[in-house]
C-alpha cells in the first residue's frame, strides 16, 4: 500500500497546487501480485510528487526530461541514461525541472536478490526497451506466459549495469537542513555557513564542523556540487552553455566548463553526448 507523508522540510513542497494527481498511476501497485509492475507517469514542469514510500522497491527511469529524486540523505539528478533504485520502504520525493516522461519498475520484496540499499542504474538500450515492454504489458500477465518470461528476463537484466549518477548527500541536522533548503531554492545563494549562522541558532563553527561529519565534505564543496547539477538539469533541457554559465552567477562560459570539467571528468557538451 502507498504510504504517503510530509516527512521533508516544507521548503521543498510547491508553492501551489499541482494541475495533475501525483498518485494517479501508482496508486495500488504494492498490491498487485505479481512479482514486476511497470508504470508511466508524465509530470508537468515544477511538478513535485510529496514524499512517500512503497511496499515494493522502486527503479525510477526518465525516458524524456531531468528528474530530481531524493531521500533523506541523498538527491540524486537522473538523466536519460540512468535509473535510480530505491528499495523497500525507502522515503522519497520526486521532482520534475522540465516535462518528464517518467518510467517506474516496482518489484515485490519477495522475488529474491535486489539491493538493500539505493543505487543507481546504466540503462542501456536494451534494458530501455524490456522496460518499456514491460510497462505496456496487463499487469495481471498471466503465469508461464511470454509476458511473465519477459519480466524475468527484465529482472536478470536490471542490477547488471550499476552505474553512479550525479547526487548530493544531506546532512540530517535540523539546523543545516535549513542552510540547503535554501540553498536548493536559490542554488546561486552566496551567503556563508557564517552568514546562516545567526538565523538558524548555531555558530559558523559549529555548523561547519556538522555540515563536514553529516555530508563527508566542505560546505564550500558542496554548494558548488549543487550549482554544477543545476546547470547539469538546465543542459539537459537544452539551454545553452553561456545562459546557464550567466544565470548561475558563473563569470564566463569557459569558468562555467572548466568546472563542469573538473567536477564531471568531461565538458558538457561530451557528458551530453554520452548521456543521450
Amino acid at each position: 500500500m502507498l504510504n504517503a507523508n510530509h516527512g521533508f522540510s516544507s521548503a521543498s513542497r510547491p508553492a501551489a497546487a499541482i494541475a495533475f494527481d501525483p498518485w494517479e498511476s501508482i496508486r495500488g501497485v504494492d498490491d498487485i501480485p505479481r512479482p514486476l509492475v511497470g508504470r508511466h507517469t508524465v509530470l508537468p514542469q515544477g511538478a513535485v510528487v510529496p514524499a512517500h514510500a512503497h511496499r515494493k522497491g522502486q527503479l525510477l527511469f526518465a525516458s524524456a526530461g531531468v528528474l530530481s529524486v531524493r531521500t533523506r540523505r541523498n538527491t540524486w539528478t537522473v538523466t536519460t541514461n540512468r535509473g535510480v533504485w530505491l528499495p523497500p520502504g525507502q522515503e522519497h520525493e520526486v521532482k520534475s525541472s522540465s516535462n518528464v516522461h517518467l518510467r517506474s519498475l516496482f518489484i515485490d520484496p519477495e522475488h529474491g536478490d535486489v539491493p538493500d540499499r539505493s543505487v543507481t542504474i546504466d540503462i542501456s538500450d536494451l534494458l530501455r526497451e524490456l522496460i518499456f515492454r514491460v510497462i505496456a504489458m496487463s499487469d495481471l500477465y498471466a503465469e508461464d506466459s511470454p509476458d511473465e518470461r519477459l519480466a524475468e528476463v527484465l529482472l536478470e537484466q536490471l542490477f547488471l549495469r550499476k552505474a553512479p549518477a550525479p547526487r548530493l548527500p544531506l546532512p540530517r541536522d535540523p539546523r543545516l537542513l535549513r542552510v540547503t533548503e535554501a540553498l536548493f531554492a536559490n542554488p546561486t545563494d552566496k551567503r556563508s555557513l557564517a552568514d546562516f549562522s545567526k538565523s538558524v541558532g548555531a555558530s559558523a563553527r559549529t555548523l561547519t564542523r556538522l555540515f563536514q561529519e553529516e555530508t563527508r565534505m566542505p560546505f564550500r564543496q558542496w554548494r558548488l556540487q549543487l550549482r554544477l547539477l543545476e546547470g547539469l538539469a538546465r543542459l539537459m533541457e537544452d539551454q545553452q552553455v553561456k545562459t546557464v554559465a550567466l544565470d548561475l552567477r558563473y563569470n564566463s562560459s569557459s569558468a562555467f566548463v572548466s568546472a563542469f570539467r573538473k567536477h564531471f571528468g568531461m565538458s558538457p557538451k561530451r557528458y551530453l553526448e554520452l548521456s543521450r
